[in-house]
């Protein structure tokens, strides 16, 4: 009597021809088993929390618990600019603007003698008839002075960094801070707290672990928190 699946020899021409599209099939069906299997991983979820709630650390706080590097990665890290003119909040790339003014110098060299970040005009608080950006015609005539300008939304991101480290290396910013610069640019609520640094760490709110004028996003975050910055 022969078998219901009699056995054949792999180098039978039917097991040459129908092998590897059987293997193939099988294959397929185990590996989409396999990922459905699998748990769902959906990204870390934004953690704001209210007044009279804490987070993992017990810190209880009305904006968003990033003062603890082990929550930092359920945190959504939002970016503000303090505008050099009228000293208010920049709330977004667009609203800013990065200005200079350029000088002669020796020779037919020139150099920038401030560099700063400001509203742009039509963000500006000062309204219609003001602008927190630089007077053309009185920086020309306070020593020829060329102002020159990007909007702020350059200088985010990637691009943006390689755009202030060109601009770090060039011989016309000499004069310009512009380590300072990039952290005011590129760190998150950096240039909110910049000048809460000091008391606060003679208050014992942060300890600083590099070197004086650099702080982490954990101490940054527990003097945004601290102060209700």
């Amino acid at each position: 009597m022969l078998p219901i699946f009699p056995k054949i020899q792999r180098r039978h021409p039917w097991w040459i021809a129908n092998s590897k599209p059987i293997f193939l099939k099988l294959g397929i069906r185990i590996a989409l088993v396999a990922a459905l299997a699998q748990p769902k991983r959906f990204p870390n979820p934004v953690v704001w929390l209210d007044p009279d709630r804490s987070c993992r650390n017990g810190v209880k706080s009305g904006i968003p618990c990033s003062g603890h590097s082990d929550c930092l990665e359920n945190i959504e890290m939002v970016q503000h600019w303090i505008c050099d003119t009228c000293r208010q909040t920049i709330n977004s790339p667009q609203d800013g603007w990065v200005e200079w003014t350029t000088i002669p110098s020796t020779g037919r060299t020139h150099i920038v003698r401030e560099k700063r970040i400001v509203h742009y005009r039509t963000a500006s608080p000062y309204g219609p008839d003001g602008s927190c950006q630089f007077d053309e015609a009185y920086e020309f005539a306070n020593g020829e002075g060329i102002v020159a300008g990007r909007s702020l939304q350059e200088y985010i991101g990637p691009d943006g960094l390689m755009k202030l480290i060109a601009d770090a290396a060039d011989p016309v910013f000499q004069h310009i801070d512009m380590m300072e610069m990039i952290s005011r640019i590129q760190v998150p609520s950096y240039d909110r707290t910049k000048g809460h640094f000091a008391k606060a760490m003679a208050e014992g709110v942060i300890e600083s672990k590099l070197p004086k004028g650099y702080y982490s996003q954990e101490e940054i975050q527990a003097v945004l928190a601290h102060y209700n910055l």
